[in-house]
């Protein structure tokens, strides 16, 4: 198995998370979240 990150998201040769800045999606509780931070509800947050 292999990775591959860009020079701009390392920090001291390894990802940093918070210059990665992922937007993950969680299931079954179907949510988006940041780097541990809760963004919204999938597939409702954009409806407004």
């Amino acid at each position: 198995m292999a990775g591959y990150a860009d020079d701009s998201c390392l920090t001291c040769g390894k990802v940093d998370l918070h210059k990665l800045n992922p937007l993950l999606l969680t299931m079954p509780d179907n949510s988006y979240w940041k780097a541990g931070d809760f963004v919204g509800k999938a597939w409702s947050i954009g409806k407004k």
